[in-house]
């Protein structure tokens, strides 16, 4: 109850917690020491936040996290999916005309994907850098 409110309308009627081990695609691997993430859902609307850093960066392949707790919720395919996130890089080999590295959940998939905007120009993926640390918090709603 909240305030004597006992309607069954008002109550919350989905609420979870817990953690993950991040893994990533395109063959990028965590340090298994740097890989726990939380996240909380409230109804449809998931939280996740944590930190990795990256054991290999298979190359300099594009980084994302591919196994957010849920999928996200795509429903016209026309980016109204689009959820943006905060970031914090540490020791990461960036490009210099870099403005903002964030990340981003899109479309009907379970992807966190890390992008970088640049000075008057496009976004573009970030890459993986062996060793480096990436901080993320992103809300999204789920399917």
């Amino acid at each position: 109850t909240f305030n004597g409110d006992t309607a069954a309308a008002n109550a919350l009627d989905d609420y979870e917690e817990g953690s993950f081990t991040a893994t990533c695609g395109n063959g990028v691997t965590l340090h298994s020491n740097v890989n726990q993430c939380s996240y909380i859902k409230v109804g449809r609307v998931v939280t996740v936040r944590g930190q990795i850093r990256i054991n290999s960066d298979s190359n300099s392949s594009y980084l994302f996290i591919n196994n957010l707790p849920f999928n996200n919720y795509d429903s016209d395919g026309e980016d109204s999916s689009l959820s943006i996130g905060a970031v914090r890089i540490w020791d990461f080999d960036i490009n210099s005309e870099t403005i903002n590295p964030i990340c981003m959940a899109v479309g009907s998939n379970s992807n966190l994907e890390f992008w970088f905007n640049r000075d008057d120009t496009s976004a573009n993926r970030l890459t993986a850098d062996a060793n480096a640390y990436i901080a993320f918090t992103c809300t999204y709603f789920a399917a």
